[in-house]
């Protein structure tokens, strides 16, 4: 009966999955943070070209009388970018800038 268990034991090891590869995971996560980045992006490009048409149909509408509108949707389109690309990743430019 050993000899059957230890035929067993080695069919079921020639069949296991291979070892994690720790350089494939950490692609991985590079890549995902990418992708995050770029889809990031991508809303801050669109956030700030909807706040530049908005700019140009105040200053068609109000004329060079918009200055204060103007000031004001320029400063939440880059507090909006701001929040958008550079606060979700300052965790990680601190983090390495602490061990560098």
């Amino acid at each position: 009966m050993d000899d059957f268990d230890a035929r067993i034991a080695a069919a079921l090891d020639s069949r296991s999955p291979p070892e994690r590869d720790p350089l494939f995971r950490l692609d991985y996560l590079r890549r995902r943070e990418e992708r995050a980045f770029r889809a990031r992006l991508l809303w801050a490009t669109a956030l700030f070209l909807g706040l530049a048409l908005a700019l140009s149909v105040c200053h068609a509408l109000f004329g060079s009388d918009a200055l204060e509108i103007t000031v004001i949707l320029v400063c939440g389109a880059g507090a909006a970018l701001f929040g958008l690309v550079v606060i979700p990743v300052m965790p990680s430019i601190l983090a390495r800038l602490r061990f560098r």
